[in-house]
């Protein structure tokens, strides 16, 4: 089977599941739920304030578009915005049905090689995309936490949750940083498994691909070193996704508004969403489906109250089962592959 072949079959199955799972855990929270007076909710919702909602959501996405466009144009590779933002929509789409989101960046890289940009330039961007996505999370995160550590008093398996959450991150940050700045401990990891894998003869040729790998090293050492001598460029890459996060965990503000509800500060929704998705962020589970709804309907049903589950559907359907919806479609748009030869 040829390679695109077996990324659309892994694809398909990963989204069957996905859709099974999400039929699963609405079942089971709308059990015993009066539907109609739920759908009379839903159909009060102002749409003004829905449209917001969307727009926000489009402009978190716009911004990693922005950032992945503004890193390969500075390590030498030429990007259109488009490709950026469909490298953007096929990372969220990826990173939605598989779990902890480990499809994402790899299903980039591909997308991004087929565009015409150089493998090792790519995985260094979105590396140091990671970085600052984590670094901006764990930031948020604390802030939240400051601002709402008393209307929080009340949770009870959330507190783990939120401690798991905010551990997960800071190892992977470390993790992340850890080969930002040891190019040569990246290396001896790559060459490690290329070994093993040839050992285990599932690669036909060890040797080559070390070659291969040296080569995209060189790209991603020269992308990460460009960072660390730019200091303004990280700058905008730390500001550009702090505007990304904060556009996301507005959601439930427009949804609070959508919805007609009063008396609670909009700033408090907002820091709710950052404990929130530092919380479920790093969970092993396609999109965090299931730990999401939960969450949300602990965390932030203290603030919407008896219609925390109308605000649930909402806010996930706005940010996340829409965007997966919009990437799906823009993920099987047909791409033509770049005639230039990679290095």
């Amino acid at each position: 089977m040829k390679e695109p072949a077996k990324r659309i079959k892994k694809a398909v199955i990963w989204t069957v599941l996905l859709l099974l799972l999400t039929v699963g855990v609405f079942a089971w929270l709308l059990r015993g739920t009066d539907l109609a007076g739920l759908g009379a909710v839903l159909a009060r919702a102002r749409p003004h304030w829905l449209a917001a909602g969307a727009c926000l959501v489009l402009g978190s996405l716009g911004c990693q578009a922005v950032n992945l466009r503004m890193l390969l144009r500075r390590c030498g590779q030429r990007i259109s915005l488009w490709n950026s933002m469909r490298a953007v929509f096929i990372g969220f789409y990826f990173s939605g049905i598989t779990p902890s989101a480990s499809g994402g960046q790899p299903a980039q890289v591909w997308q991004l090689t087929r565009a015409g940009v150089a493998p090792g330039a790519s995985a260094g961007a979105l590396l140091l995309m990671q970085i600052a996505y984590q670094a901006v999370m764990i930031a948020l995160g604390a802030a939240g936490l400051l601002l709402c550590g008393g209307a929080l008093a009340g949770l009870h398996g959330e507190t783990a949750l939120l401690l798991y959450g905010f551990t997960a991150a800071s190892v992977v940050l470390a993790l992340l940083s850890a080969a930002l700045f040891s190019g040569a401990w990246l290396r001896r990891v790559g060459k490690g498994l290329i070994g093993l894998l040839g050992r285990w003869r599932l690669v036909r040729d060890p040797d080559a691909l070390c070659v291969r790998l040296e080569r995209q090293m060189e790209q991603f050492d020269a992308c990460a070193a460009l960072l660390r001598r730019c200091r303004p460029l990280a700058a905008r890459l730390l500001f550009v996704t702090l505007v990304q996060q904060l556009c996301l965990f507005s959601v439930p503000v427009t949804v609070y508004c959508a919805l007609g509800l009063t008396g609670q500060p909009l700033w408090r929704l907002a820091a709710a969403q950052a404990l929130l998705s530092i919380a479920v962020d790093t969970l092993p589970l396609p999109g965090a489906v299931g730990a999401s709804e939960s969450a949300f309907m602990a965390i932030q049903g203290l603030f919407f109250g008896p219609l925390a589950l109308p605000a649930m559907l909402l806010s996930r359907g706005l940010s996340f089962y829409g965007a997966m919806a919009l990437s799906a479609l823009v993920t099987a748009i047909p791409q033509p592959c770049a005639a230039r030869r990679l290095t």
